[in-house]
């Protein structure tokens, strides 16, 4: 996974945690394949959170409001102003989102300074336990999912691949059914499956 720190503005990073700003513009793309956002308040050096991107598109003005605009968030002028005089544009799709509370720190990513636009950093390890398990259940049951019928390609996306692979890797008590499952998940994905599979 691909981490940046990227500085925001306070109203566009409290328009994606409340899930209001559905896309993050920007002016000059990520030179590497992003996977994950923290959000650094412009003016005050805080992370207040975090997003996962489920999509990355660069395409021309016009054609970036057509495909975006209507659920970006963002108004035709204001788009317009912030695209002025570029001919292309880059459109991040926002997935899972995540609060900070409290807010974390640049120095607990590596960062000294507020990026003027972003930087790459390099995440602290996390050691999951059993209980990250049972939350990471209980999340896809309380919206619906039934476990064992779950497209591929949805857990990908709405989870990611390396923090799926990390968490459950990392979560040896869990039970050997629910395991095994997990396990057979991650390796059908590794070994190259391009369509969701049902499991």
């Amino acid at each position: 996974m691909i981490t940046v720190v990227s500085t925001m503005s306070q109203r566009i990073v409290e328009g994606i945690l409340n899930r209001k700003i559905l896309f993050d513009y920007r002016r000059v793309g990520y030179s590497k394949p992003v996977t994950k956002v923290l959000m650094c308040v412009s003016g005050v050096g805080t992370i207040a959170g975090e997003f996962e991107i489920l999509q990355a598109t660069k395409a021309p003005i016009d054609k970036l409001w057509r495909d975006t605009g209507k659920i970006s968030g963002f108004s035709r002028i204001g788009f317009d102003l912030y695209f002025k005089n570029l001919k292309d544009g880059y459109a991040y799709r926002v997935g899972r989102v995540k609060r900070f509370r409290p807010e974390k720190k640049l120095i607990d990513f590596g960062v000294k300074n507020i990026p003027q636009m972003y930087c790459y950093v390099k995440e602290p390890e996390i050691d999951y336990k059993r209980e990250d398990l049972v939350e990471f259940h209980e999340d896809l049951t309380n919206n619906g999912y039934e476990l064992t019928r779950i497209p591929l390609g949805l857990w990908i996306s709405t989870f990611g691949k390396s923090e799926l692979t990390n968490k459950l890797k990392a979560i040896e008590e869990a039970s050997d059914d629910f395991w095994q499952f997990y396990e057979k998940l991650c390796l059908s994905y590794e070994i190259g499956n391009h369509e969701p599979e049902e499991l």
